[in-house]
C-alpha cells in the first residue's frame, strides 16, 4: 500500500470547456480596465484637488 505512487490532485478547470474559461478571462479582463479607468480619474481629481489648495 505504501509503495503505490500518490497521483497529482486533478485541476479544477478539467472538464470546463474553452467558452467558460473565455468568459472568465473576459470579465477579469473587462473588471481590470475598470479599475484602471477608476484609478486615471482618481488621480485627475487629486491633481485638481492640489491645484486648487495652492
Amino acid at each position: 500500500m505504501l509503495d503505490m505512487p500518490v497521483r497529482p490532485p486533478r485541476p479544477i478547470a478539467v472538464g470546463e470547456d474553452e467558452n467558460t474559461c473565455r468568459g472568465v478571462f473576459m470579465e477579469f479582463m473587462s473588471k481590470v480596465a475598470r479599475f484602471e479607468e477608476l484609478a486615471k480619474s482618481g488621480e485627475r481629481l487629486l491633481v485638481r484637488f492640489r491645484q486648487d489648495l495652492g
